[in-house]
C-alpha cells in the first residue's frame, strides 16, 4: 500500500493491557478516555503483567486497513463494531484498523480509531483528518494516495 505511521516518541502501554490509548493528541488510560469523542489505540500482541512496556518511535508500514459496520453480540469480547444501549439510546461503534508492520518492533500489531454514532445521525467511519486530530503531536500519518487508505 506504501501508507505509514510514524511514531515520534514512545508510547507507554501499562501492565496487562497490551495498549496504548490516544485521545486529542494525549496518552490516555481506558478510564480517561472520554467515550463519546474519537480516540485510537495500538495493539501490541505481547502482554506484560508486571511491567510497562514501550512503543518506541519507528516507521510503521500499513498493509491492510479495516472499515467494520457489523452488528455483533455485545458480550463477545473485542467486537468491531456493536449496538450499545445507553439509557435507552441505541449507539453504533465504527472501527477503522490499520494493520502495521515493523522490522524493530514486530508484536506491535495494529492501530484501531473508533467512535459512537446515535444511529439517527449521518453513520459513517472516521475520516483521515479527524484521525490525524485524535494522533496529533504522537504520530503522524503519512498515505499514499493510490493505496485506498
Amino acid at each position: 500500500m506504501g501508507s505509514k505511521i510514524i511514531v515520534t516518541q514512545g508510547l507507554k502501554i501499562y501492565p496487562a493491557s497490551g495498549r496504548v490509548f490516544i485521545q486529542n493528541g494525549k496518552m490516555i488510560s481506558l478510564s480517561e478516555r472520554d467515550q463519546y469523542e474519537y480516540y485510537c489505540w495500538f495493539l501490541s500482541w505481547i502482554v506484560k503483567e508486571e511491567t510497562i512496556q514501550t512503543i518506541e518511535p519507528d516507521t510503521f508500514t500499513i498493509y491492510r486497513m479495516e472499515l467494520d459496520e457489523e452488528v455483533v453480540n455485545i458480550n463477545q469480547p473485542y467486537p468491531i463494531a456493536r449496538l450499545i444501549k445507553v439509557n435507552g439510546i441505541s449507539y453504533f461503534e465504527y472501527i477503522t484498523t490499520l494493520y502495521l508492520k515493523s522490522g524493530k518492533q514486530p508484536n506491535v500489531l495494529r492501530l484501531t480509531c473508533l467512535h459512537r454514532e446515535d444511529l439517527s445521525d449521518n453513520l459513517q467511519h472516521l475520516t483521515v483528518s479527524q484521525i490525524r486530530k485524535v494522533i496529533k503531536g504522537i504520530f503522524s500519518l503519512q498515505l499514499n494516495t493510490l493505496s485506498g487508505i
